[in-house]
């Protein structure tokens, strides 16, 4: 018998674990100053496995500050693990009436979020 890898068994992975969670609470009160507060200001967003999206926080309040003026957007965390820095979210997220499915993974360096590679369906 082996043990079960807890989801946060380390303190990098409770401080990993924190800052995503803090983040989608933000995304879901549509909270533009704390979900930006949870990146770092060069964040890097890329498409899985390495196509470049954008990066940098200005370019997340562009994108999101719209929405959330809307009152707009909900994350649901489907289950989600963290080993170390890197933290894997299996989400379902409803913007602007549409749902998708996608997968997460999240980088966390000195509390915040530095990277974020999105596993998304295929258009």
């Amino acid at each position: 018998t082996g043990d079960a890898h807890n989801a946060a068994s380390t303190v990098a992975e409770r401080a990993a674990l924190d800052v995503v969670a803090r983040r989608t609470a933000a995304y879901n009160n549509h909270d533009i100053d704390a979900f930006i507060a949870t990146y770092d200001e060069n964040v890097r967003i890329y498409e899985y496995p390495d196509k470049l999206l954008g990066d940098g926080t200005e370019r997340l309040r562009r994108i999101f500050g719209p929405q959330f003026s809307a009152d707009d957007g909900l994350i649901v965390v489907q289950a989600q693990h963290a080993l170390e820095e890197v933290v894997v979210s299996d989400e379902t997220v409803t913007f602007y009436g549409t749902t998708e499915h996608n997968i997460g993974v999240c980088t966390v360096k000195d509390g915040l979020i530095v990277e974020v590679r999105l596993i998304e369906p295929a258009d």
